[in-house]
């Protein structure tokens, strides 16, 4: 019986930050913070995440607060968990959520402890990779043509951010999807080939210029995309 209460205790406490919202408490940055990082338990999970996609610019803020405040490797990874789905939805728009990941990334040593931004980078990295993408099931939440405009907008924002200096490089990369994007829209299923030759390009282009123009992770979210690419192309009916 103590066992049960206890349990009852902590989901009490757990959940009680998410009643008192409710309530009509006032939200801000420090307070949603905690309810992202202190959910453990299925039900705390959803209502936090509920909360979360109702309030994007306060999960902006948690991104960025820095290693001088707290701890807040559980906090940021939630947080960015949270965009990414609130972009794919629609709540935020793709442009400005791939322009806050990278900036992000760009400057991580302001905001995660040094033990921590490893383990930070390659959890944003691989979102970014695949992003919107299921690599077991080999789908997509996004069109083909809707996966490579994504793909698009992840290159602008990688220029514009710094992580990758050299525009040049990655235009010749623009031009490679803009052209199996152009291909399929022109011929549908009879230029899926010639679609996955112009992406396997721009892939091999990115395996040149690893260690030179781009940088581990830059190299890794771009390869990881193009190869999502082609995998969704060739299982796209």
């Amino acid at each position: 019986m103590l066992k049960m209460e206890t349990r009852l205790l902590l989901v009490f406490f757990t959940i009680l930050p998410l009643l008192l919202f409710g309530q009509g408490s006032t939200l801000n940055r420090d307070r949603l913070n905690a309810i992202i990082t202190s959910a453990d338990n299925l039900t705390s999970i959803q209502m936090a995440r509920s909360i979360a996609l109702q309030n994007p610019q306060l999960l902006e803020e948690i991104l960025f607060i820095t290693k001088n405040e707290m701890d807040n490797s559980i906090g940021r990874t939630n947080a960015f968990g949270y965009l990414l789905e609130c972009s794919i939805q629609g709540g935020i728009s793709k442009e400005h959520f791939f322009n806050l990941a990278f900036k992000l990334i760009k400057d991580i040593n302001n905001y995660a402890f040094p033990d921590q931004v490893a383990y930070e980078i390659n959890v944003f990295s691989t979102n970014l990779s695949y992003y919107g993408y299921d690599p077991v099931r080999k789908v997509s939440q996004f069109s083909i043509s809707e996966a490579l405009q994504n793909l698009l907008v992840k290159i602008d924002s990688m220029g514009s951010s710094g992580i990758v200096s050299n525009i040049g490089i990655l235009n010749s990369i623009k031009v490679k999807i803009t052209g199996a994007r152009t291909i399929l829209e022109k011929k549908g299923e009879a230029g899926k080939k010639v679609a996955i030759n112009k992406i396997s390009a721009a892939l091999n282009e990115i395996e040149a210029q690893k260690g030179k123009h781009l940088n581990e992770d830059a190299c890794y979210i771009l390869r990881t995309s193009c190869s999502n690419l082609i995998a969704q192309i060739e299982s796209t009916d």
